[in-house]
């Protein structure tokens, strides 16, 4: 099957979550090729994870291929030693030998960074930032996320989150709506779930409301436990805080953690009413009261 269509993974996902957008058509796989370092030699102190990946472009060149200039490698070694992204390549060892860690290295690669919660409290592991990996919904949280099991790749994982997904361009304009752009102060709005398709609507809503930094915003989405979202617990609506380039799971505080259903903060009130086919979601804000200069409401369309 070329590029591993419909076998299960990384093509599938990469397919799926990017509606289309996204594909490993023209993949090579080559290999295994013998490496002249050790695994005791990779493993010594300050041997860096590029170095890794770097010996074994070194050891495919010497084995008879060489990686096409432009081109991005993912090496797969069978010593456990180290794994991850580096320059915007990736080092699989088998205890990465899945879909979910995979794919969240390859998201690095498209650019994408950790997703995080607004929890203080929650540290992932001793070298993480407080919150980080803290949105199980999110691929870019794995190896912290709920995962369904791929037909031959071991775990995969749950989709992108809207703002993921809003900033690579994944979603369609019509697929987004920015509350408060038609100048109301308050609107109940339908939502269809993020990542499935069949279900036409909005699937993100945007809510700014910092007139001193307009990409400092709200997002919501609603998750339905299907396709890619297959592991999640249960149908949900995940409300994030975008600051500074990164997106931050509410949560609610104590407890079982559970992420927020209702909001009132920064002049922004949020409820959830309802989750089924569709989540229905009521919001009120007061920023299209304010005269925000630079600030675009709508997009420009040709002819305006």
């Amino acid at each position: 099957t070329p590029a591993g269509s419909g076998m299960g993974g990384l093509a599938d996902y990469w397919s799926a979550v990017s509606n289309g957008r996204v594909s490993l058509a023209g993949s090579q796989v080559r290999g295994w090729y013998g490496m002249n370092v050790t695994l005791a030699q990779s493993r010594a102190p300050g041997y860096t994870r590029w170095q890794r990946i770097q010996d074994c472009v070194g050891a495919a060149q010497a084995g008879g291929y060489t990686v096409p200039a432009g081109n991005r490698v993912v090496a797969v070694i069978n010593g456990q030693v180290d794994s991850g992204s580096a320059g915007g390549e990736v080092l699989l060892d088998p205890l990465a030998w899945n879909v979910a860690f995979a794919a969240h290295e390859m998201g690095h690669g498209y650019g994408l960074g950790h997703s995080f919660s607004d929890d203080p409290t929650y540290r992932n592991v001793s070298w993480a930032q407080i919150g980080e990996y803290d949105n199980p919904w999110d691929l870019m949280s794995a190896m912290n996320v709920y995962t369904s099991a791929s037909a031959n790749f071991g775990a995969s994982p749950p989709g992108l989150n809207g703002y993921q997904l809003d900033r690579m361009g994944w979603l369609g304009r019509d697929r987004i709506a920015t509350v408060g752009a038609d100048g109301a102060t308050s609107r109940t709005y339908t939502l269809a779930p993020l990542g499935q398709n069949a279900t036409p609507g909005i699937q993100l809503l945007r809510i700014p409301f910092d007139p001193a930094d307009l990409n400092h915003y709200y997002t919501v989405e609603y998750r339905g436990k299907s396709g890619l979202d297959a592991g999640i617990p249960n149908d949900i609506v995940l409300t994030t805080e975008v600051k500074n380039g990164t997106s931050y799971l509410l949560r609610t505080r104590g407890g079982n953690r559970d992420p927020v259903q209702t909001l009132a903060a920064n002049g922004v009130t949020l409820r959830v009413n309802s989750l089924g086919t569709t989540a229905s979601v009521s919001v009120t804000t007061a920023m299209p009261r304010r005269c925000v200069q630079g600030f675009v409401w709508r997009e420009a369309r040709r002819g305006d």
